[in-house]
């Protein structure tokens, strides 16, 4: 979790940009230096990537599960969590498999999906439409089986006194990102356009730490296989 509250941030980018009260307070749009903040907040963390940072963004904190979500007889799908950006992987619960995760043109050609007789214990899923039965099961369940959804989350909108979701590692990149909105918005160019360059020096440095984590998974994942390879001789 972070460290600055949401109303901290609110002061900071409010004295960024030069302490204009108007911006507190416009009669039609409210408060936009909290707009800004959340706006910076929910980009950087439902984007895989960023223009001019090189990697892929990583925030293991917004990784969760549901375990909430049941399947029904003769019904073929369940719903999708309302707070998911992402779906990492699908476990049927009851009997214990992880469900294939597969196209959505390959579920159309699956046979008998409106067929009682073809219904059975799902070992396939695929994501279409809305959240509100928008993860379809193949098969088409015949029981109830308790399913845990693994995915990636969209962060809480922050609000008073509450504080990121991630680490305190990004609370000035938030902040940074914020005011460069701002400025972007108030058509001040120039000056965005000077924030920018410094927001992507920030960027650079918090990405290559967790892209010492990558290569670090990676280079394990490499002596695995490299080991399990030799067993076989």
């Amino acid at each position: 979790m972070g460290t600055v509250t949401f109303d901290k941030f609110v002061l900071q980018t409010k004295f960024e940009l030069g302490e204009r009260t108007d911006l507190s307070s416009h009669s039609d749009l409210g408060d936009l230096y909290e707009d800004w903040i959340n706006m910076s907040y929910l980009t950087l963390t439902t984007s895989m990537k960023i223009k001019g940072v090189e990697g892929q963004l990583y925030f293991p904190e917004l990784f969760t599960d549901d375990t909430s979500q049941s399947t029904t007889d003769g019904q073929a799908y369940i719903n999708v969590p309302s707070d998911a950006v992402y779906i990492e992987g699908v476990w049927d619960t009851t009997n214990d498999i992880e469900l294939e995760n597969i196209s959505w043109a390959e579920y159309k050609e699956r046979t008998g999906r409106a067929d009682s007789n073809a219904e059975t214990k799902p070992t396939e899923w695929t994501r279409r439409g809305a959240k509100t039965g928008g993860l379809y099961l193949h098969s088409t369940p015949d029981a109830i089986y308790a399913m845990t959804i693994y995915y990636y989350k969209t962060p809480t909108v922050l609000t008073g006194s509450a504080v990121t979701e991630i680490g305190p590692e990004w609370d000035e990149a938030i902040l940074k990102h914020a005011v460069v909105t701002g400025l972007m918005k108030l058509k001040r160019y120039e000056e965005a356009a000077i924030e920018y360059k410094g927001w992507i020096q920030l960027m650079y440095g918090l990405m290559g730490m967790y892209d010492r984590e990558r290569r670090d998974r990676e280079e394990q994942l490499r002596i695995h296989v490299r080991d399990r390879s030799r067993s076989k001789f």
